[in-house]
């Protein structure tokens, strides 16, 4: 018995030391099993890292991670997704179908339902690995795509899920480690989601700045170009009276003169509301209005003949009934000035000819206002009538340049929604003259009625 009972106990110390081999080698096996998933993870990461830097876009980069995702997991078809503002629906950036037969139409709205409603809620990874038999499938529609098996891995930022990869029909089942790998990638995505809103925020505080920049400068041109030609118009009258002086005695006209000089200093300090009118926080915006344009336009032909007194100025104003109103802003004054002093001071004629057509364009109800200045003056050429609006043209050298203001007045149209460009008067011969044509929005008759 003793004999016995000493076989029997090494038997059962063979076995347990047996058992003890077997399990060490299955954790051997598993250790190895582990590392090789975690160099796995590791190698995905760095490829995928390296490759998004020189992707353009978050759909370009979404697309690549997936197919990636897609590829390392075995899956043959899927899509990538981001949920919708108002947490609703889907919105499919990429969808790969796997070559397999899909009649679904792809505008139709893509409800958080079923499986993947889960993914969103839990944020975590939803399996089913016999979707077809599944109460999932009640959510399908027509035509779809055959699901033999399903997994969603869902992007995450912060505490919501913001997308998700949806996977379908790998050859065997979806695995814990497939998952794992499944939302490392979407991880990858969500951090690539990440930045592309950043960069998008940079880009819009970016433009921002640029935006104020220019607005800025534009100020800046304003000021000192319409300040200007208002000190030049005075210099030109005391010019003037310092002739007449030397001459007469007792010279006429010194009230009237005095009263032009009067005018152009309250025209400066309307100037200078104009600009403080424009300049508010750093972001300068003009109040669009329902304006006559019939008004400040004959106030600025008035004006013209006043501060050119050498000159024999002819302008007429031909305008189908008044008042015409069109939506633009309180610098109307300055677009109308500009124009016409430039067809008087860049004329070498003495006898100037200019004529100032207004009229309502479009349809019954008179969708815009025109507005032609036809001058007799030396033209412009072909090669320069498209850039005689940008403000670098004018430091062009070689070339006598119509000075800042155009670009101005080209800016000051575009924020009233409207435009201007230059023709030749007599149309093919541009040395005859120039035909300058200021287009502005007009509001609707009910508009107008309402005067809003």
């Amino acid at each position: 018995m003793n004999d016995m009972d000493g076989k029997g106990s090494r038997e059962k110390g063979n076995a347990t030391i047996e058992a003890l081999q077997q399990e060490i080698t299955g954790l051997k096996a598993r250790l190895e099993q582990h590392e090789q998933h975690e160099r796995r993870i590791h190698e995905i990461i760095e490829k995928v890292s390296r490759s998004i830097h020189q992707l353009d876009s978050f759909e370009i980069t979404a697309a690549f991670i997936f197919r990636a995702c897609k590829q390392s997991i075995g899956a043959r078809s899927g899509y990538v997704a981001l949920l919708t503002p108002d947490g609703q629906e889907n919105s499919v950036l990429y969808l790969d179908a796997g070559g397999m037969p899909c009649t679904v139409d792809p505008n139709l709205p893509m409800p958080i339902r079923g499986l993947r409603a889960e993914a969103y809620k839990s944020k975590l990874p939803a399996i089913d690995n016999n979707f077809t038999d599944s109460r999932w499938m009640q959510y399908m529609p027509a035509g779809h795509v055959a699901l033999q098996n399903v997994m969603f891995a869902p992007m995450v930022i912060g505490d919501q899920a913001k997308g998700l990869f949806g996977l379908a029909n790998k050859p065997s089942e979806f695995t814990r480690e497939d998952a794992d790998i499944a939302m490392i990638y979407a991880e990858i995505a969500a951090i690539a989601l990440q930045s592309s809103h950043m960069i998008e925020e940079i880009k819009k505080t970016n433009d921002q700045l640029q935006d104020a920049n220019q607005d800025a400068g534009f100020l800046k041109d304003l000021l000192v170009h319409d300040i200007r030609n208002v000190f030049q118009a005075i210099s030109s009258v005391v010019g003037l009276w310092n002739l007449r002086l030397s001459r007469e005695s007792q010279p006429a006209g010194l009230v009237d003169s005095l009263g032009v000089i009067s005018a152009h200093i309250s025209r400066g300090a309307s100037l200078i509301t104009s600009i403080q009118q424009l300049e508010k926080l750093g972001d300068p915006r003009l109040a669009l209005e329902q304006l006559d344009v019939i008004a400040p336009l004959r106030e600025t032909i008035s004006l013209l003949r006043k501060r050119h007194p050498s000159k024999q100025l002819d302008i007429t104003l031909q305008v189908d009934d008044e008042p015409i109103i069109a939506i633009a802003t309180s610098l109307l004054r300055d677009v109308y000035e500009n124009i016409l002093n430039n067809a008087v001071m860049h004329s070498p004629r003495q006898a100037i000819k200019i004529q100032v057509i207004v009229r309502r364009v479009g349809n019954g109800d008179g969708s815009s206002v025109r507005l032609e200045f036809i001058d007799n003056g030396t033209g412009i050429e072909d090669d320069r009538k498209a850039t005689i609006f940008d403000r670098s043209s004018f430091k062009k050298p070689g070339k006598e340049g119509l000075g800042i203001g155009l670009s101005v007045v080209k800016r000051i149209l575009a924020r009233c929604g409207g435009k201007i460009w230059v023709e030749d008067a007599v149309k093919g011969d541009h040395a005859r003259g120039s035909k300058f044509i200021v287009v502005l929005p007009a509001p609707s008759k009910r508009a107008r009625a309402a005067g809003h």
